[in-house]
């Protein structure tokens, strides 16, 4: 019974030692540094996660339905230099507009309330990207170092950006909420916007970090170059000449 009793303390324990980290509650972003590729890198899954449902459509044009919207999510994550979010929504009509429409491109806006602003960042999935400042103008943020990937995916798009925000650092707080619009055509005669810009979900940065995978090191054999005795070598063009003499004197 103790040696069964061992055996299971022993598997549970190697159980803990492999299973992953718990995420972070819903509005807590963990620090770490993903790629910034316009793809959803695993370690996301970690930290903090807004989503918009299907039935939060805001408002719809040109008899855009509430079905023509497919659930968004974003996910978050946080270094000494940026914040990271990375948005992937469900379209099976992508669309990149020109000239004066652009603004409703297929596009997450990320709308924030921080230091008392409240602004919104316009990442299409067309690459479009620029930053809504609040009434007066003003922004809390130094969007001249802000970047933006965005990539078409098989069922719809993935836009990363990442934010210069200030004072960002473990304890950091701001507001965020999320408004997908999803365009129907090209000439925007239809489509829909869905989610919020009220920018009143409260998010925090964290001190908790997140684990990294492990990456296994592949340890190839080398192989052992070909080498041959000296002595051996010299044996052989030893027989070989003299074998080329006696056949010489026997001519």
């Amino acid at each position: 019974m103790k040696k069964l009793a061992s055996l299971l303390l022993a598997g549970l324990l190697a159980v803990a030692m492999i299973a992953p980290a718990s995420a972070a509650g819903a509005n807590e972003i963990l620090k770490g540094t993903p790629t910034l590729d316009g793809q959803l890198d695993d370690i996301y899954a970690q930290s903090a996660v807004y989503t918009i449902e299907a039935d939060s459509v805001n408002y719809a044009w040109g008899g855009a339905e509430i079905q023509d919207f497919s659930n968004a999510v974003s996910y978050f994550l946080w270094d000494d230099n940026y914040l990271y979010i990375c948005t992937t929504n469900v379209d099976d009509t992508p669309v990149a507009l020109t000239g004066e429409k652009t603004w409703m491109n297929d596009a997450a806006e990320m709308w924030f309330i921080d230091e008392g602003l409240r602004h919104k960042i316009h990442a299409a999935a067309d690459g479009n990207f620029f930053l809504g400042t609040d009434g007066d103008g003003q922004t809390a943020y130094d969007f001249a170092g802000a970047k933006s990937v965005a990539n078409y995916t098989d069922d719809g798009w993935c836009i990363e950006v990442a934010l210069p925000m200030n004072d960002l650092g473990a304890g950091k707080e701001f507001s965020f909420t999320l408004q997908v619009n999803n365009c129907l055509d090209d000439g925007a005669a239809a489509g829909s916007a869905s989610g919020s810009q009220a920018g009143d979900y409260a998010m925090k940065c964290v001190a908790e970090e997140v684990v990294l995978p492990v990456v296994e090191e592949v340890v190839e054999e080398a192989t052992a170059p070909q080498t041959f005795d000296a002595g051996v070598i010299a044996a052989v063009a030893a027989i070989v000449s003299a074998a080329g003499y006696a056949i010489s004197k026997k001519r």
